[in-house]
């Protein structure tokens, strides 16, 4: 091999080791909102959202960011909040920022991200949060009283497509609907 062809062979070597290292921006992952995957029932009207970005590449930091929260999991806008890119490192307690959130709804979201170098990432799968009841006029239960076991019948006109049952009780319950446990938790404080 001539010296020519060793100098151009160590040339493009070296720039495919550049262009390797350098890496490409990956979809964000483990999407949380107040601390939580896919939480159900929080209680603020800003929650605070996290991510991690990804990365093929070593020693990559995220430059920028967009967040969309839609009220449509199949939505590609933010309906709800479209930050914009905006020019931060931060991944962790970003604030909610958009239009106020509604009691007792599901909104779904994802983030993209820009490296140092301006490569923006993919958008991360899909998460989601459900408001609880946020306001004290919400609240329309009344106190039921008993002994050790409460219990309330009643019927529904036809199948709900969904349905959700806020607890509020002084010391510890249990939730059963139709003789069977509601969850996996055992004696939930108030």
């Amino acid at each position: 091999m001539t010296h020519r062809m060793w100098t151009a062979t160590c040339v493009w070597l070296i720039a495919l080791m550049a262009q390797s290292a350098a890496g490409s921006p990956l979809a964000p992952s483990g999407l949380r909102c107040e601390y939580l995957v896919d939480p159900i029932g929080i209680d603020v009207t800003s929650p605070r959202l996290f991510w991690t970005p990804q990365h093929t590449g070593r020693g990559i930091n995220q430059a920028a960011y967009q967040i969309l929260v839609s009220s449509r999991p199949e939505a590609q806008t933010g309906d709800q909040w479209d930050s914009g890119r905006v020019a931060s490192g931060e991944f962790t307690q970003v604030v909610y920022a958009g239009k106020p959130l509604a009691s007792a709804r599901t909104y779904y979201w994802k983030v993209r991200y820009w490296d140092q170098d301006g490569q923006v990432s993919p958008y991360s799968a899909t998460g989601r949060f459900e408001t609880g009841l946020l306001g004290a006029s919400d609240w329309k239960a009344k106190w039921i009283r008993g002994g050790n076991q409460l219990r309330r019948e009643f019927s529904l006109p036809a199948r709900p497509v969904r349905a959700r049952a806020f607890v509020s009780g002084i010391g510890f319950y249990e939730l059963r609907l139709n003789g069977r446990k509601v969850g996996d938790h055992v004696l939930d404080p108030a």
